[in-house]
């Protein structure tokens, strides 16, 4: 036995680092003289005392300890042994997200497992960058603890930062050691404190994003996944019988955000209330007061740990974070960012990217920026402690932005304001996305229409009701272009609330003829017909001709005979005297297909085509497609097919341009009912799966009634769009299309 013991402390004289274990060592070499003269037990047993104080300074072992109840991040670990391998390069992991996100737990948890990678050492220092009433570490000083802990005496720790983070790196070398910079404040601190040295693995935690360590391997831990979120608040509440898929569970851990330390306090709560069962939990959690009080624990609370990263931004970040508290929505783009702040653009930018560097803010798609909901709630009870005042005025700028930009969209689109819908915004906003193609005015209003929604919602129930209605006005013509008309239907009943609550009769009729080209849309004809007549009437009342006009193009496709080509003739006539060519051009569409429908092809042909045309020379090209479309019926009606062949293909090719899904089904399923006329039944067929699909993508009405077969489920039906058939043979009529008018 003493052989082992003289070896290693042989051993040990000759290591280079020795030094680190100095104390150890004089005591080693003594026993390795008294060895010489005396070879008892007691020595052997005094030197493994004293190898094992060397082992403990030179092989230091720092670590917090793990966490028994540690849930979930599989592939965060995945991403971690991925980047470890071989452990033959200096990797440096930065392990982000935000408050209360559990990183330092992941990272402890992890530093553990990897430990047998590691034989030199596991090392832990709390950088301080989120600890209340503490400043954070300088480098020096943490490169000083990390030296010591590797067993320098402070009595060798240079004073001169450069010296450290050298004698530093000189010692790591050849170590194989994990190295854990918990809770960092940025990459100034963090940069001195790396060994650079191949074996060695460092993890920084930061709720920053370190985007100044460029060589550093982000793992940006985000919520837990719902089941992984049961499991945890299961593990730590210790409730004998409670069941991950127990429901209350599930709105528990919902009610928490998915967060990791929200679903441990929440848990800790349940625990020591024998008395709740999880539906008591769930009703403190989402109790109508809206802030985060009930998520604490003695001098811990989710609160407290976003208002580190709250205090830690500059007054001016602090003011737009309050500001996007008060943000009715989901997500913001800094254009509405902007107006809500009432700041310029360029500095809007640069401080919802600090934001989002520091956590406090997700970006879900590029540009778009959304609070976690925990983070959100904690944001609007900051904003309530602001001025009423000026908080109003903020969110009326919001408003107006959103109005002005989803008007300046609804150009593309639309062509106009419509007759009666009051002006509303206030003032211009300075700051307007580029929305100068049809592609944009579309996609811009994609990304923004659960805005809109909440912002029509807010303005009904906040005295704005000019906004209320102004807001969904303009988005109808999106609407006949990506469908959501259920959902439309809903915003359309709040605006002509607010309209009876404005008074005017006018705007009143406005939404009403909103409502009715919904309803018409959706294959509801007689609340269409309801809706219409009812706008009509208003309109008449008022002695306005343009509006009256404009309901008299949208019920043409509703009516019969004679009364639907009087009623268009005098829209007609009223659109050209006031010069309104949009209105022209649409009312020549539904003319057009009242008098296919009367057997007047010639004429009909005639009008379509002088809508074609009219449209054409105004940039309306989705309503040139549909006069073409409807041309291109007429044109197969009368037998000319290879022509109707040529529209309606030309047609389905400009709806797919302009990204107008609904189009494209209709013409498919004329192209469709035109191949199965010429006899080519396998065309026809790929033809009707491909209009199906685009029905049932937009959610329309129709695809339930499509069978994978071809055939309707109960019999064939009439286009939506159109007005009633001529006989049972013709599958899809005239698209004549209504709209807003002009």
């Amino acid at each position: 036995m003493m052989e082992i013991v003289l070896a290693v402390v042989a051993a040990v004289a000759g290591s280079v680092a020795a030094e680190a274990g100095k104390g150890a060592w004089r005591a080693l070499a003594e026993l390795r003289r008294r060895r010489r003269r005396d070879d008892s037990q007691e020595i052997a047993q005094e030197a493994a005392k004293h190898l094992e104080t060397y082992d403990s300074v030179a092989r230091p072992h720092s670590l917090p300890a793990d966490i028994a109840s540690f849930t979930g991040r599989k592939d965060a670990w995945r991403q971690l042994t991925d980047l470890v391998g071989d452990g033959d390069i200096a990797a440096v992991t930065a392990i982000d997200g935000m408050a209360g996100i559990g990183k330092t737990t992941f990272a402890v948890h992890a530093a553990h497992r990897l430990a047998e990678r590691f034989p030199d050492g596991r090392l832990f220092v709390r950088l301080h960058g989120h600890t209340p009433g503490q400043r954070p570490v300088e480098p020096a000083d943490a490169l000083a603890a990390l030296l010591e802990g590797v067993g320098v005496p402070s009595g060798r720790i240079p004073v001169d930062l450069e010296a450290r983070a050298a004698l530093w790196r000189d010692r790591m070398s050849g170590k194989r050691a994990i190295v854990l910079l918990d809770d960092a404040a940025g990459s100034t601190q963090v940069r001195p404190l790396l060994p650079g040295t191949p074996g060695t693995l460092v993890l920084v935690t930061s709720r920053r994003r370190l985007t100044a360590l460029p060589d550093a391997v982000v793992v940006s831990l985000d919520v837990l996944s719902p089941g992984e979120a049961a499991r945890l608040f299961v593990r730590l509440s210790g409730r004998a019988g409670l069941d991950c898929g127990d429901g209350a569970v599930a709105e528990a851990v919902a009610a928490c955000g998915f967060l990791p330390l929200a679903i441990s306090l929440a848990a800790g709560q349940f625990k020591h209330r024998p008395s709740w069962d999880a539906a008591d939990l769930v009703e403190e959690l989402t109790s109508p007061a809206g802030d985060l009080s009930g998520l604490r624990a003695e001098n811990v609370s989710v609160s407290a740990a976003f208002d580190l990263s709250y205090r830690n931004l500059p007054p001016a970040q602090r003011g737009l974070f309050r500001r996007l508290g008060l943000h009715f929505g989901q997500d913001i783009d800094a254009y509405a960012a902007a107006a809500l702040a009432g700041t310029d653009l360029p500095v809007t930018r640069r401080r919802l990217a600090e934001m989002f560097d520091y956590h406090l803010l997700n970006e879900p798609a590029r540009g778009r920026y959304r609070f976690h909901d925990l983070i959100r709630r904690h944001a609007r009870s900051l904003a309530a402690a602001d001025d009423t005042a000026q908080s109003e005025a903020a969110l009326v700028r919001l408003l107006d932005h959103y109005l002005h930009t989803v008007r300046a969209a609804d150009r593309h689109l639309n062509q106009g304001l419509p007759a009666g819908v009051p002006e509303a915004v206030t003032a211009q906003p300075p700051h307007l996305p580029e929305l100068d193609t049809w592609a944009a005015a579309v996609a811009w209003m994609e990304a923004e229409r659960a805005n809109l929604y909440a912002a029509t919602a807010y303005a009904a129930e906040h005295g704005r009701p000019e906004h209320a209605v102004g807001i969904p006005s303009a988005m109808l013509g999106f609407l006949r272009v990506r469908g959501h008309w259920h959902d439309a239907l809903a915003l359309y009943r709040i605006a002509l609330q607010a309209a009876c609550r404005i008074g005017d009769p006018r705007i009143e009729a406005s939404v009403l003829n909103d409502l009715g080209v919904l309803h018409f849309w959706t294959g509801d004809r007689p609340a269409a017909t309801a809706h219409l007549t009812r706008a009509l009437d208003l309109y008449r009342g008022a002695g306005d001709r343009l509006g009256e006009a404009n309901v008299l193009t949208n019920l043409g496709p509703l009516q019969e005979g004679e009364r639907a080509a009087d009623g268009l003739t005098r829209a007609l006539e009223t659109h050209r005297a006031s010069g309104n060519r949009v209105g022209e051009a649409d009312t020549l569409i539904a003319l057009g297909v009242a008098r296919h429908r009367s057997g007047d092809h010639a004429r009909a042909v005639a009008d379509l085509t002088l809508a074609m045309r009219l449209h054409g020379e105004i940039g309306n090209r989705l309503r040139e497609a549909s006069a073409l479309h409807t041309l291109g019926h007429v044109q197969q009606r009368t037998g000319d097919h290879r022509t109707a062949m040529a529209s309606l293909v030309r047609a389905r090719e400009m709806y797919c341009e302009l990204g107008d899904p609904l189009g494209e089904a209709h013409a498919s399923t004329a192209i469709s009912d035109l191949h199965r006329e010429l006899g080519d039944n396998e065309a026809a067929l790929a033809d009707y799966d491909r209009a199906r699909k685009l029905f049932e993508r937009i959610g329309h009405p129709k695809a339930g009634r499509m069978t994978r077969t071809g055939t309707m489920t109960s019999g064939p039906t009439r286009n939506p769009q159109a007005g009633p058939r001529k006989s049972a043979r013709q599958r899809v009529a005239p698209p004549g299309d209504p709209g807003k008018g002009g």
